[in-house]
């Protein structure tokens, strides 16, 4: 798990370095966070609280660049990242209430503290994640 902990922490360096004042936060997320992970199985789920009005630009390439800092844990990384208050990145509503509940903060001991999805946000994001991937199957 030391092996892991020490990618997490590339990663999130390299984020810190590269987003500047805009990062509020890093966070581990998932089995990472809250137990379970399994290095067969888990993914390193990583998220990112932004404080910035727009998408950050040429942010494909930095998650791109943060998987090429370990071979066999790059693969595994998975980042999710956005401004809450803000239609644009990737923090669907389950990774917020994963966020708001489990995140591990890894650099200002941040509290995140914005809207908790309601009940409906969440049986719609269902819904869509059904429609786009097991339904077609």
């Amino acid at each position: 798990m030391q092996e892991i902990d020490n990618f997490v922490a590339r990663v999130v360096e390299l984020f810190h370095l590269r987003l500047g004042p805009s990062l509020v936060d890093a966070y581990k997320l998932g089995s990472l966070a809250h137990g379970g992970f399994s290095n067969i199985y888990s993914d390193i789920d990583v998220g990112l609280l932004l404080n910035c009005l727009e998408a950050p630009p040429r942010m494909a390439e930095l998650i791109a660049d943060a998987k090429t800092l370990d071979a066999e844990y790059g693969r595994k990384l998975s980042v999710f990242w956005g401004n809450p208050e803000f239609p644009w990145g990737r923090l669907p509503n389950l990774d917020r209430l994963d966020l708001l509940d489990y995140g591990v903060p890894l650099l200002n001991a941040h509290k995140p503290q914005f809207r908790r999805p309601t009940k409906q946000e969440i049986r719609d994001e269902l819904l869509r994640s059904i429609e786009r991937s097991w339904k077609p199957r």
